[in-house]
């Protein structure tokens, strides 16, 4: 539900008209709102446990200086509810496509890992579990997924699973940590990541890593150097992303994520096999 009452408390002007936008993977509300002051906002409203990003995004927009981040505008928060307002980039270039040169993308990075974590931010963990074993004892449910080949997976496993071992995410960077194009807005200045609800204190390779991936998998110029664990990390998501995919849609978000998580799947796995040496996924 529009949370306009409460709107018009914490900004001190009236919504006079929104707009939802979709393509969310939580089932947050969002909408592009005009106030009659004549500002526009981007507003994101989530209820009971769906609402710990949001406080989280607050905790880190409140404290970030520079500019790859939008401005943040004002934060209502209530036992069962989270609603935050920041600047509206509606008007921006939002990829995909990507632009022909990602060096400002990249510039963006350098500056989110070097800027000071939040204190008490979460870390990242080394993964208690790997997934490529649990993965290869059910075959046929990879296979499901028609991003690969009847006999890769068994022909890739180890390096996939001796990849995933190896990765670690840990360190004392700040990371976004969920970097794709619906998270990034640019303009002929400058490059902005939105949605900080997922961010860590951990290392910059994993930012890396997601933006490498967005590159390959959502019509972006693809990336030509190499970074330092970057086999391990995509050894590591693609196990993440197939695991999800096994598990079957989640109801409460547009279908339309699945497809996206599909395709992101298939990159990674083209990716990795690049890096690994491995038998292309489309053919056995």
């Amino acid at each position: 539900m529009f949370p306009r009452s409460v709107l018009r408390g914490v900004v001190g002007s009236d919504p006079v008209g929104w707009s939802a936008v979709g393509d969310g993977y939580t089932p947050a509300g969002r909408w592009v709102v005009e106030f009659d002051n004549g500002l526009t906002a981007f507003v994101k409203s989530a209820d009971g446990d769906e609402a710990w990003p949001l406080r989280r995004e607050f905790g880190v927009l409140s404290i970030l200086e520079g500019s790859f981040f939008p401005t943040l505008l004002a934060f209502h928060d209530e036992p069962d509810r989270a609603i935050l307002v920041i600047e509206d980039l509606s008007g921006w270039m939002w990829p995909p496509p990507y632009p022909s040169t990602t060096a400002g993308l990249f510039s963006m990075l350098d500056a989110v890992a070097v800027h000071p974590p939040p204190k008490g931010l979460p870390r990242l963990k080394k993964p208690s579990r790997l997934l490529w074993p649990e993965i290869r004892s059910d075959p046929s449910s990879f296979l499901q997924l028609g991003v690969a080949a009847d006999g890769w997976l068994a022909a890739a496993y180890r390096g996939l699973a001796q990849a995933e071992e190896a990765f670690d995410p840990t360190g004392d960077d700040l990371v976004h940590n969920d970097i794709w194009a619906g998270n990034i807005a640019m303009s002929d200045r400058r490059c902005v990541l939105v949605d900080w609800g997922e961010a860590k204190r951990g290392s910059a390779a994993v930012d890396r890593g997601f933006l490498h991936l967005s590159l390959r998998s959502e019509a972006g110029p693809r990336p030509t150097s190499r970074f330092a664990g970057d086999a391990s990390y995509v050894a590591w998501w693609s196990a993440q992303l197939t695991a999800r995919l096994v598990k079957g849609p989640d109801p409460r978000l547009d279908p339309a994520i699945t497809t996206g998580l599909n395709q992101d799947l298939r990159a990674a796995l083209e990716w990795a096999a690049e890096l690994l040496d491995l038998p292309p996924p489309n053919k056995s």
